[in-house]
């Protein structure tokens, strides 16, 4: 066997010095940890405090922010109230403007109510003052007991004409010259308008009515004298004008409904409608002779009646006037005027009654000068 070599024994310096090189190793590596460690312990710490000064920064600028989105949330804030102020403002004040054109448009309403009333009131009172339209029509027994009276007749009707034409610029004049119940024997001139006289002359109207009733038109046959109005033997025939008395009967009652006939179907409250009838005899003289049958008569009284109070009923500007002339059958006169009378009645307060045939003229200015008082 094979022995080893002695252990060579270690000095006390070598231990120490081993000793003291492993303590400063241990001390170096600790100074190096401790070196590393406070180095990453320091970049943490500035790490650190340059993410709390970013941050702090970042807190500032966001601060910043807020303070002038604050500043400007302020500013809009004054803004939108004084914009609301002004809107406020200028609300009131167009409420102002409309009670202002309220007010307006109610006192411009409330004047042209006031205009309009007083128009209408000049109106009525320019319609109270313009002279109304008249019609006027004669309805005339042409009759043989008239032969006195028509020359006198012919003459009034002409100055009524005159007159009527200076009271109404819109004057007609219609005629009836009514005899038997035959058109041969009943002369009408249609209602035709009539004017003022000028200096080159009489109206047209005037100077038709005045040839209508001159004119010698009507053919008639020439009998001796005998009784009664239907005369004696013929014999013979001329012309005659329609103001001519003839021997015939009268039918009153067909004259009167020629008569109205003129005026037509219009009832304009507008127009001053006069009616005369001229005679001196009722109706009595339908039958056979001149004292004819008494139911006859009684219906032609009673129809003529009738007629004339519906003429007048129709509107407040109907007259009518019944001039008795005077003469005619004696056994028939007081019947006769008591008949003309009645018609004037039947009128009411529009109808007029006259024996005066020199009256005429002025009976007829009362019944139509007062067109102006409707």
């Amino acid at each position: 066997m094979k022995l080893g070599a002695p252990e060579e024994s270690t000095s006390f310096y070598e231990v120490f010095s081993d000793l003291i090189f492993a303590t400063m190793a241990i001390f170096v590596l600790l100074m190096l940890v401790f070196i590393v460690q406070m180095n990453v312990a320091t970049a943490t710490s500035a790490s650190k405090e340059s993410e709390a000064a970013s941050l702090a920064e970042q807190l500032d600028e966001l601060k910043s922010a807020q303070d002038e989105m604050l500043e400007e949330q302020v500013l809009r804030a004054e803004k939108a109230e004084e914009l609301a102020e002004k809107a406020e403002n200028e609300a009131d004040k167009a409420r102002e403007e409309a009670r202002e054109a309220k007010e307006s448009k109610t006192k411009a309403e409330r004047e042209a109510s006031d205009a309009k009333d007083a128009q209408k009131e000049a109106e009525d009172e320019l319609g109270s003052l313009r002279p109304k339209p008249i019609d006027l029509v004669f309805a005339i027994d042409g009759s043989s007991s008239m032969a006195d009276a028509l020359n006198s007749v012919q003459t009034s009707v002409e100055q009524a004409c005159e007159v009527a034409c200076r009271i109404s610029p819109k004057f007609r004049l219609g005629v009836v010259v009514y005899r038997s119940k035959s058109d041969r024997f009943t002369n009408v001139f249609p209602l035709t308008p009539i004017g003022r006289r000028t200096k080159d002359g009489p109206h047209k109207g005037m100077s038709e009515l005045k040839k209508w009733m001159s004119e010698k038109s009507i053919r008639v046959s020439v009998a001796k004298p005998g009784a009664g109005e239907r005369g004696g033997e013929v014999t013979g025939q001329t012309y005659v004008s329609p103001m001519s008395a003839l021997m015939t009967v009268v039918d009153v009652e067909n004259g009167l409904k020629k008569a109205l006939g003129l005026f037509g179907s219009e009832k304009s409250s507008d127009t001053r409608k006069v009616l005369i009838l001229m005679g001196d005899v009722g109706p009595w003289e339908l039958g056979s002779d001149t004292r004819s049958d008494e139911a006859v008569d009684k219906r032609s009284r009673a129809s003529a009646l009738s007629m004339v109070e519906a003429f007048a009923s129709e509107s407040p500007n109907r007259r009518v006037m019944s001039i008795y002339t005077g003469t005619g059958n004696p056994w028939h006169k007081a019947e006769t005027i008591a008949f003309f009378e009645q018609l004037a009645k039947r009128a009411g307060e529009k109808g007029v009654y006259s024996n005066k045939l020199s009256a005429l003229v002025m009976t007829v200015v009362n019944a139509i000068a007062d067109t102006n008082e409707e």
